[in-house]
Protein backbone atom coordinates (compact mmCIF):
# COMPACT_ATOMS: atom_id res chain seq x y z
CA UNK A 1 0.00 0.00 0.00
CA UNK A 2 0.84 3.04 -1.22
CA UNK A 3 0.00 6.20 0.71
CA UNK A 4 0.53 9.95 0.30
CA UNK A 5 -0.02 12.31 2.85
CA UNK A 6 -0.55 16.23 1.81
CA UNK A 7 0.47 18.16 4.10
CA UNK A 8 0.33 22.19 4.39
CA UNK A 9 2.90 24.13 6.36
CA UNK A 10 6.16 23.45 8.45
CA UNK A 11 6.60 19.99 9.64
CA UNK A 12 7.64 20.57 12.78
CA UNK A 13 5.04 22.72 14.46
CA UNK A 14 1.08 22.22 14.62
CA UNK A 15 -1.17 19.96 12.82
CA UNK A 16 1.93 18.96 10.00
CA UNK A 17 3.59 17.98 12.98
CA UNK A 18 0.99 15.66 13.86
CA UNK A 19 0.62 14.13 10.25
CA UNK A 20 4.44 13.54 10.26
CA UNK A 21 4.73 11.79 13.16
CA UNK A 22 2.20 9.50 11.70
CA UNK A 23 3.45 9.22 8.62
CA UNK A 24 6.79 7.95 10.57
CA UNK A 25 4.16 5.64 12.43
CA UNK A 26 3.19 4.06 9.59
CA UNK A 27 7.02 3.68 7.99
CA UNK A 28 7.76 1.60 11.17
CA UNK A 29 5.53 -0.70 10.68
CA UNK A 30 5.83 -1.43 6.86
CA UNK A 31 3.78 1.53 4.80
CA UNK A 32 5.41 2.63 2.23
CA UNK A 33 4.39 6.52 3.09
CA UNK A 34 5.48 9.56 1.74
CA UNK A 35 4.87 13.26 2.13
CA UNK A 36 3.94 15.55 -0.16
CA UNK A 37 4.73 19.25 1.63
CA UNK A 38 4.45 22.90 1.21
CA UNK A 39 7.17 23.39 3.45
CA UNK A 40 10.57 25.03 2.36
CA UNK A 41 12.33 22.69 5.21
CA UNK A 42 12.22 18.86 4.50
CA UNK A 43 13.56 18.28 7.81
CA UNK A 44 16.43 16.24 6.18
CA UNK A 45 13.55 13.28 5.75
CA UNK A 46 14.43 11.99 1.78
CA UNK A 47 10.44 10.36 2.30
CA UNK A 48 9.52 14.01 2.35
CA UNK A 49 9.18 16.30 -1.19
CA UNK A 50 8.39 19.92 -0.97
CA UNK A 51 6.88 22.63 -3.91
CA UNK A 52 8.15 25.11 -1.80
CA UNK A 53 11.99 25.04 -2.07
CA UNK A 54 14.27 27.67 -3.35
CA UNK A 55 13.33 31.04 -4.10
CA UNK A 56 10.90 30.24 -7.42
CA UNK A 57 9.04 27.76 -4.81
CA UNK A 58 9.01 30.32 -1.67
CA UNK A 59 7.52 32.78 -4.09
CA UNK A 60 4.54 30.46 -5.57
CA UNK A 61 3.58 29.58 -1.92
CA UNK A 62 3.40 33.51 -1.33
CA UNK A 63 1.07 34.04 -4.92
CA UNK A 64 -0.96 31.15 -3.94
CA UNK A 65 -1.43 31.89 -0.22
CA UNK A 66 -2.14 35.54 -0.83
CA UNK A 67 -4.50 35.00 -3.77
CA UNK A 68 -6.38 32.27 -1.34
CA UNK A 69 -6.75 35.23 1.01
CA UNK A 70 -7.89 37.81 -1.35
CA UNK A 71 -11.49 37.06 -1.40
CA UNK A 72 -11.95 37.82 2.19
CA UNK A 73 -10.42 41.04 2.17
CA UNK A 74 -13.13 42.73 1.03
CA UNK A 75 -14.68 42.50 4.40
CA UNK A 76 -13.65 45.19 5.71
CA UNK A 77 -14.56 44.44 9.24
CA UNK A 78 -13.78 40.72 9.27
CA UNK A 79 -12.08 39.31 12.78
CA UNK A 80 -8.85 39.37 12.79
CA UNK A 81 -8.80 35.15 12.71
CA UNK A 82 -7.39 33.24 9.63
CA UNK A 83 -10.01 32.72 7.11
CA UNK A 84 -9.20 30.02 4.02
CA UNK A 85 -11.25 29.88 0.60
CA UNK A 86 -9.58 26.65 -0.56
CA UNK A 87 -9.83 28.79 -4.33
CA UNK A 88 -6.07 28.56 -5.04
CA UNK A 89 -3.54 25.29 -4.85
CA UNK A 90 -1.14 23.70 -6.40
CA UNK A 91 -2.30 20.94 -9.00
CA UNK A 92 -1.64 17.71 -7.36
CA UNK A 93 -3.20 15.39 -9.75
CA UNK A 94 0.01 16.70 -12.28
CA UNK A 95 2.64 15.84 -9.89
CA UNK A 96 4.63 12.11 -10.02
CA UNK A 97 3.54 11.55 -6.51
CA UNK A 98 0.04 11.61 -7.44
CA UNK A 99 0.34 8.99 -9.89
CA UNK A 100 2.68 6.85 -7.41
CA UNK A 101 -0.16 6.71 -4.66
CA UNK A 102 -2.70 3.92 -3.91
CA UNK A 103 -4.39 6.57 -1.15
CA UNK A 104 -4.28 10.42 -1.01
CA UNK A 105 -4.18 11.23 2.44
CA UNK A 106 -5.35 14.87 3.35
CA UNK A 107 -4.13 16.77 6.47
CA UNK A 108 -3.82 20.58 6.77
CA UNK A 109 -3.93 21.88 3.27
CA UNK A 110 -4.56 25.05 3.44
CA UNK A 111 -3.06 28.80 2.66
CA UNK A 112 -2.61 27.97 -0.88
CA UNK A 113 -1.57 24.28 -1.06
CA UNK A 114 -4.51 22.71 -2.28
CA UNK A 115 -7.43 23.38 -3.85
CA UNK A 116 -11.73 22.64 -3.70
CA UNK A 117 -11.19 22.39 -7.17
CA UNK A 118 -8.02 19.84 -7.07
CA UNK A 119 -10.09 17.48 -4.15
CA UNK A 120 -12.83 17.06 -6.51
CA UNK A 121 -10.13 15.50 -9.24
CA UNK A 122 -8.84 13.58 -7.08
CA UNK A 123 -9.66 9.92 -8.35
CA UNK A 124 -8.30 7.65 -5.87
CA UNK A 125 -9.42 6.42 -2.47
CA UNK A 126 -9.33 9.91 -0.08
CA UNK A 127 -8.86 9.59 3.88
CA UNK A 128 -8.68 13.16 5.69
CA UNK A 129 -7.40 14.05 8.81
CA UNK A 130 -9.64 16.28 10.32
CA UNK A 131 -6.56 18.93 11.97
CA UNK A 132 -9.29 21.72 12.75
CA UNK A 133 -12.66 22.88 11.71
CA UNK A 134 -11.83 24.15 8.17
CA UNK A 135 -13.16 21.18 5.83
CA UNK A 136 -16.33 21.32 7.44
CA UNK A 137 -17.13 25.22 7.38
CA UNK A 138 -17.24 28.07 4.94
CA UNK A 139 -13.70 29.45 6.02
CA UNK A 140 -12.83 29.89 9.26
CA UNK A 141 -10.49 27.32 10.97
CA UNK A 142 -12.49 27.09 14.59
CA UNK A 143 -16.23 28.73 14.70
CA UNK A 144 -15.82 30.02 18.53
CA UNK A 145 -19.50 30.18 19.62
CA UNK A 146 -20.89 29.86 15.91
CA UNK A 147 -22.79 26.98 14.67
CA UNK A 148 -23.92 27.87 11.03
CA UNK A 149 -21.55 25.60 10.09
CA UNK A 150 -24.11 22.82 10.84
CA UNK A 151 -26.62 24.85 8.77
CA UNK A 152 -24.56 25.75 5.24
CA UNK A 153 -23.28 29.23 7.03
CA UNK A 154 -24.09 32.88 5.63
CA UNK A 155 -24.01 35.44 7.97
CA UNK A 156 -20.54 34.27 8.98
CA UNK A 157 -19.41 35.94 12.14
CA UNK A 158 -15.68 35.90 11.77
CA UNK A 159 -16.15 38.40 8.59
CA UNK A 160 -18.81 40.46 10.40
CA UNK A 161 -21.27 39.73 7.22
CA UNK A 162 -24.96 40.14 7.63
CA UNK A 163 -25.88 38.68 4.26
CA UNK A 164 -26.99 34.91 4.29
CA UNK A 165 -25.34 34.99 1.13
CA UNK A 166 -21.88 35.71 1.50
CA UNK A 167 -18.31 34.15 0.74
CA UNK A 168 -18.81 31.64 3.67
CA UNK A 169 -22.40 30.37 2.32
CA UNK A 170 -20.58 30.56 -1.02
CA UNK A 171 -17.82 28.17 0.33
CA UNK A 172 -19.95 25.43 1.68
CA UNK A 173 -21.78 25.49 -1.32
CA UNK A 174 -18.64 24.83 -3.14
CA UNK A 175 -17.17 22.25 -1.12
CA UNK A 176 -20.58 20.27 -0.64
CA UNK A 177 -20.12 19.70 -4.52
CA UNK A 178 -16.66 19.12 -4.90
CA UNK A 179 -15.78 16.84 -2.13
CA UNK A 180 -16.26 13.60 -3.30
CA UNK A 181 -18.64 11.35 -1.34
CA UNK A 182 -16.29 8.29 -0.67
CA UNK A 183 -14.18 10.31 1.44
CA UNK A 184 -13.24 8.87 5.03
CA UNK A 185 -13.03 10.94 7.68
CA UNK A 186 -10.92 10.81 10.58
CA UNK A 187 -11.23 12.96 13.50
CA UNK A 188 -8.37 13.42 16.13
CA UNK A 189 -10.76 13.38 19.15
CA UNK A 190 -13.82 12.42 19.97
CA UNK A 191 -14.88 16.05 19.90
CA UNK A 192 -13.57 17.07 16.25
CA UNK A 193 -15.93 13.60 15.35
CA UNK A 194 -19.11 14.24 16.54
CA UNK A 195 -19.28 18.16 15.27
CA UNK A 196 -18.08 16.76 11.92
CA UNK A 197 -21.35 13.89 12.12
CA UNK A 198 -23.32 17.56 13.05
CA UNK A 199 -21.91 19.73 10.31
CA UNK A 200 -23.85 20.40 7.06
CA UNK A 201 -20.89 18.79 4.58
CA UNK A 202 -20.14 15.77 6.83
CA UNK A 203 -23.41 14.77 8.29
CA UNK A 204 -23.63 11.78 5.95
CA UNK A 205 -19.88 10.85 5.50
CA UNK A 206 -17.99 8.31 7.31
CA UNK A 207 -16.10 9.32 10.26
CA UNK A 208 -13.88 7.69 12.80
CA UNK A 209 -12.20 8.75 15.96
CA UNK A 210 -8.06 8.10 15.80
CA UNK A 211 -6.28 9.97 18.09
CA UNK A 212 -2.92 11.31 17.55
CA UNK A 213 -0.14 9.28 17.85
CA UNK A 214 3.06 8.99 19.47
CA UNK A 215 6.32 8.14 19.77
CA UNK A 216 6.08 4.84 22.86
CA UNK A 217 9.53 4.96 23.06
CA UNK A 218 9.46 8.50 24.70
CA UNK A 219 6.29 8.07 26.12
CA UNK A 220 4.72 4.98 28.46
CA UNK A 221 3.01 4.63 31.55
CA UNK A 222 4.30 3.87 34.94
CA UNK A 223 3.34 3.38 38.01
CA UNK A 224 2.08 6.98 39.35
CA UNK A 225 3.56 6.02 42.89
CA UNK A 226 6.88 5.32 41.23
CA UNK A 227 6.57 8.12 39.25
CA UNK A 228 5.70 10.80 41.93
CA UNK A 229 8.78 9.13 44.31
CA UNK A 230 10.99 9.80 40.86
CA UNK A 231 9.96 13.46 40.38
CA UNK A 232 9.60 14.48 44.69
CA UNK A 233 5.88 14.90 44.23
CA UNK A 234 3.33 14.39 47.10
CA UNK A 235 1.54 11.04 46.61
CA UNK A 236 -1.34 12.20 47.73
CA UNK A 237 -2.08 15.09 45.21
CA UNK A 238 -4.26 14.13 43.12
CA UNK A 239 -2.92 14.83 39.26
CA UNK A 240 -1.87 12.99 35.93
CA UNK A 241 1.77 12.18 34.87
CA UNK A 242 3.52 11.61 31.88
CA UNK A 243 6.50 10.44 32.06
CA UNK A 244 9.28 11.18 28.91
CA UNK A 245 12.21 8.73 28.75
CA UNK A 246 13.90 10.36 26.62
CA UNK A 247 13.83 13.90 27.67
CA UNK A 248 13.46 13.51 31.26
CA UNK A 249 10.03 15.83 31.65
CA UNK A 250 7.11 15.42 33.24
CA UNK A 251 3.94 17.36 32.37
CA UNK A 252 1.49 17.63 35.40
CA UNK A 253 -2.26 18.01 35.84
CA UNK A 254 -3.02 17.93 31.88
Amino acid sequence: MKVLHIVAGNLNGGAAKGAYCLHTGLRNVGVDSKILTNSSDIIGDPSVTSIGRGKKGKIRNIVRAQLDNLPSKFYKKREDRIFSTGFAGVRLTNHPLYGWADIIHLHWINNGFLSLWQIKKIKKPIVWTLRDMWPMTGGCHYSMSCENYQTGCGHCKQLNSKNSLDLSRFIVFLKAKTYPRSIKCVGISDWMSQIASRSYIFKDYDIRTIHNNIDTDDFFPVNKETAKRVLGIDIQKKNRTCWCAKHQCVLQGI
